[in-house]
C-alpha cells in the first residue's frame, strides 16, 4: 500500500496529503520508499501479528487513535466546565478507505469481512467505513430503514447510476424507494436472486435543480451498498451521505 502511495505522490502528484502513520507487517515496503516517508516525519509502525490484514490492523489503529483523542476530550471537559462543548467525548465516526476494493479477490473479500465486523467499541455502533474505488463506493447499511442523501450541486450529482445491494453471510430481506426498479420484502440471497444493475435515479443525467433525492432502503439484515461514482466535473459541487432513522 505505500508504494502504491508513494507511487502517486512522486510520479502522479496527485495525492497531497502526507499521511501521519504506516502501520502493517512491513513485509513488501521498499527501504528507501520507507525512509523517504521517515524523512516527512510520518510515523512507521511494524505489527507483526499474521492473524490480522494489513487493513485491519489500519482500522484498529485508527480506533486507537480516536479512543485516545476521545479520552483527552473528556478529561479537558472535565477540567474546563466553561465555554461551549464541541461534539459529544462518545460521538460515532466513520472511515473514508481510498482505494478500497481493486485487485487481488481475496484481499477483496478480506476487507469485506471487515466492514462487517468492526472494532468492537461502543463508538462504532453507528460509525461505518466506506470504500471509495476509481468507480464505486461501497458500504455495509444496517438492519432498519437507511436513507442514502444523494446532493445535487449545478445540476449534477457525484454519484452515477448503477447500485448494488449485495447480501453477504446470510438472506436478507429490503425494500427500497427512489431506485429505478424499487423491490417490496423481497428476499435476496446468493445462490437465489441479487440485485445488481439496478439505477439511482438521482444519478441520470438532465435533473432540473439543485434538489436533494432520497432514495430509502429498509432491510432486515445487514446487505452491502454499492454505488456507482459520476466523473468530477471542474467547478462542480456534490457530496453524499447516508442518515439512518
Amino acid at each position: 500500500m505505500a508504494e502504491r502511495i508513494d507511487y502517486l505522490i512522486l510520479i502522479q502528484e496527485l495525492l497531497i496529503v502526507i499521511p501521519d502513520e504506516i502501520c502493517g507487517d512491513l513485509d513488501s515496503i521498499r527501504a528507501d520508499v520507507r525512509d523517504e516517508y521517515a524523512k516527512l516525519g510520518v510515523t512507521i509502525t511494524r505489527l507483526a501479528s499474521q492473524s490480522e490484514t494489513d487493513f485491519g490492523k489500519c482500522v484498529s489503529r485508527i480506533g486507537m487513535y480516536y479512543d485516545s483523542q476521545q479520552q483527552q476530550q473528556r478529561c479537558s471537559t472535565t477540567t474546563n466546565h466553561e465555554g461551549s462543548h464541541r461534539g459529544s467525548a462518545d460521538e460515532p465516526f466513520d472511515i473514508l478507505v481510498l482505494g478500497g476494493l481493486g485487485g487481488r479477490i481475496d484481499q477483496a473479500f478480506s476487507i469485506l469481512h471487515r466492514l462487517y465486523n468492526p472494532p468492537e467499541r461502543p463508538t462504532w455502533i453507528h460509525g461505518r467505513i466506506f470504500l471509495f474505488s476509481e468507480e464505486n463506493v461501497s458500504w455495509v447499511l444496517n438492519p432498519g430503514r437507511n436513507v442514502v442523501v444523494v446532493a445535487r450541486r449545478r445540476r449534477r450529482a457525484y454519484l452515477g447510476v448503477n447500485v448494488g445491494i449485495i447480501p453477504i453471510g446470510c438472506p436478507a430481506v429490503i425494500s427500497t424507494k427512489g431506485l429505478e426498479w424499487d423491490v417490496a420484502g423481497w428476499r435476496t440471497e446468493f445462490g437465489e436472486q441479487v440485485s445488481t444493475s439496478n439505477h439511482l435515479m438521482a444519478g441520470e443525467e438532465g435533473g432540473d435543480g439543485d434538489d436533494d433525492v432520497l432514495v430509502e432502503i429498509v432491510t432486515d439484515k445487514c446487505v452491502l451498498f454499492t454505488v456507482e461514482r459520476a466523473p468530477m466535473m471542474p467547478g462542480c459541487e456534490c457530496c453524499l451521505s447516508e442518515v439512518v432513522v
